[in-house]
């Protein structure tokens, strides 16, 4: 009698992570370079309409997330290389 179980290899545990954990420091930085674009061509754009803040928002919330999984990512980094402390 064989255990079936034991045949077959193992698998790496599946881990539910988001899909910006792991985006890292230059996913992080290109995020901050698009929405700091984004708020250059919302600004420089010839438009007179009052919908420009809303425009603004979108892209410093572009570049709010692309400084905080760039800094987690660098901040996971250091953490792993000074051994926890």
């Amino acid at each position: 009698m064989t255990d079936k179980q034991s045949d077959a290899p193992e698998q790496a545990p599946v881990e539910d992570v988001p899909w910006w954990a792991t985006l890292g420091p230059i996913g992080g930085g290109m995020l901050v370079l698009l929405g700091l674009g984004l708020g250059a061509f919302v600004l420089l754009r010839d438009a007179d309409g009052s919908d420009d803040w809303a425009h603004l928002y979108g892209a410093a919330k572009v570049v709010a997330f692309g400084c905080v999984a760039g800094g987690g990512a660098l901040l996971a980094r250091r953490r792993g290389r000074n051994g926890g402390e």
